[in-house]
């Protein structure tokens, strides 16, 4: 009997694109925001004839489109402040500016990161499958190699989405070995790299960051997050040293994300106060078919939930607007074809091998709207 492989892949594609909706994006808070409400986002998460662009709502639709599919998605960035708006009297001379408006811009990019997992399948067991002459028990062997495969490859692309760092010099390569996660893109001491800029003389594209004693010290809170933390960090005037982020875009701070035993603290306090929706319940505003597969607490505008790959003792108020989460169309979390090893090499052992990989790139536009809180404590 012969195989169909190309069968056997389409069957091995449907097993996939369940754990990346469920596995991957339910999972991850910031892309299941940046999907956003439609549901047909989702559905082209896998397929490899489609792109993925999701986010970027605060973006310009010019810049979206120019950048889509690009080599590298270069995003501007204010490197100055502008000359502030003067009172002009009846009759009196206008003000004139002391720097040009083109000067007030610069440019930071984002590259590419492509990881591949490897799979492979024996011959001898593909051969028993093969010999009863029933294609399904080949794709019942594959699908099984395929899952624990990919669950692997997926394992990577979450973990990396948080703590994915990258040198100066990693930064100037062409391909990037790895994402510059949540973490690195709100990092705010200024003594890193991002998009290949330098933030310690680049102060525009550092995030806000505080720790734990700093906000106990302002009264902000005591050894774990509050409920109340939310509006000292996004409501506060700019110049207070606890806050600010709203003052410079409404929207800022529209989700927090911290780890699960962090939540259960807010979790606590929000009881009988704030709207809390358990993990089958649709959060308005978004997609009616597919939800978030953990608890999110709303309070005024902001959604407040958790992600177990968030490093230890930290709480991020993300700007969602901000962001954008790009596949490469080609490279869509693909599956390439089957090889057979002992075919290809002379003396190669009996099996097949295969590549599951995806080119992803992740995009922050905006890091000084986003805010990273470390040191906290479960109390």
């Amino acid at each position: 009997m012969a195989i169909s492989y190309d069968q056997v892949n389409i069957w091995v594609r449907e097993l996939i694109k369940p754990k990346l909706h469920s596995s991957y994006v339910q999972m991850k808070p910031l892309l299941y925001v940046l999907a956003g409400k439609t549901v047909a986002n989702l559905d082209s998460l896998g397929d490899p004839q489609a792109g993925v662009v999701w986010g970027g709502a605060g973006i310009g639709r010019a810049t979206m489109l120019q950048q889509a599919g690009s080599f590298n998605h270069r995003f501007s960035y204010q490197k100055t402040e502008a000359d502030a708006s003067s009172h002009v009297a009846l009759d009196g001379a206008t003000p004139t500016a002391t720097v040009y408006g083109d000067d007030l811009v610069d440019n930071a990019e984002t590259r590419w990161t492509d990881f591949w997992g490897p799979l492979r399948l024996r011959k001898d067991r593909l051969d028993a499958a093969i010999s009863s002459g029933n294609n399904l028990r080949v794709a019942s062997l594959t699908e099984a190699a395929v899952s624990m495969g990919f669950n692997r490859h997926l394992q990577k692309h979450q973990s990396e989405l948080w703590t994915g760092t990258l040198t100066e010099a990693q930064q100037d390569l062409e391909v990037w070995p790895n994402y510059i996660g949540i973490q690195h893109a709100c990092d705010g001491t200024g003594t890193d790299f991002y998009g290949g800029k330098d933030r310690s003389t680049e102060t525009e594209l550092r995030g806000k960051e505080y720790t734990a004693g700093a906000l106990a010290t302002a009264g902000a809170i005591a050894s774990g997050g509050t409920v109340p933390l939310l509006r000292m960090v996004r409501w506060l005037k700019s110049e207070n040293t606890t806050g600010g982020v709203a003052n410079r875009y409404a929207g800022a701070g529209d989700l927090a994300i911290t780890t699960p035993s962090l939540w259960n603290v807010l979790a606590n306090e929000a009881e009988g106060q704030h709207t809390i929706y358990d993990s089958q319940t649709q959060i308005p505003g978004m997609m009616l078919s597919r939800s978030m597969q953990y608890p999110v607490i709303k309070k005024d505008t902001t959604l407040i939930t958790y992600d177990p790959d968030c490093p230890d003792g930290e709480f991020y108020l993300l700007s969602t607007d901000f962001w954008v989460f790009e596949v490469q169309k080609g490279n869509n979390f693909a599956i390439d074809e089957w090889q057979k090893k002992w075919l290809n090499d002379e003396g190669g052992a009996k099996y097949l091998y295969t590549q599951i990989h995806a080119k992803t790139r992740l995009t922050c536009y905006r890091p000084d709207l986003q805010v990273k809180i470390t040191g906290l404590t479960v109390a």
